[in-house]
């Protein structure tokens, strides 16, 4: 099985990508940055910490920096809203805690914090790379607290073996 370490491009100075994909499908890959996907319609199965995990309309993924994973729609016109972003952004709170599985079991807003980040990104005022991490930062922070963050154990030496084996 082929994989490969995806890195991301930023523009400017900020250090977040928010946008949409439609009947996403890519393979197995990983990557510094963490992502967030949410599904607006239809349904996609990610494979991630070794598990699948199936979601639909109105649920959401957190995926870690360094994790390995794939995705696929399982749902023609399945569309995701995703953020993409810099790990540093939550590191100041995150750093040594991890989620207990990166599906979400709580409902957070996405959907409105993703119109307000796409705002704050297009009208590019002052300083709008800091108010774009500080809107991610505050939606992780609330997913960190009610999900229930949990200690990172010195991490997956089995998941790290592999990113060095491909």
């Amino acid at each position: 099985m082929l994989a490969k370490r995806e890195i991301w491009q930023y523009r400017d100075e900020v250090r977040i990508w928010a946008g949409k994909y439609r009947n996403s499908h890519n393979l197995l890959h990983w990557h510094y940055d963490c992502e967030l996907i949410y599904v607006e319609q239809g349904g996609i199965d990610v494979f991630c910490e070794r598990r699948r995990h199936a979601l639909s309309v109105g649920q959401a993924l957190f995926i870690d920096s360094g994790q390995v994973h794939h995705m696929q729609a399982s749902v023609p016109g399945t569309v995701l809203i995703v953020f993409v972003f810099d790990a540093g952004v939550i590191r100041h709170f995150a750093n040594g805690l991890k989620l207990p599985s990166p599906m979400l079991n709580g409902s957070y807003p996405i959907p409105s914090v993703y119109a307000e980040l796409r705002r704050v990104l297009a009208e590019k005022r002052r300083f709008y790379g800091a108010e774009a991490g500080c809107i991610v930062a505050r939606l992780l922070v609330e997913i960190y607290r009610r999900e229930g963050a949990v200690p990172r154990e010195q991490d997956d030496k089995t998941a790290q073996s592999f990113i060095r084996l491909l």
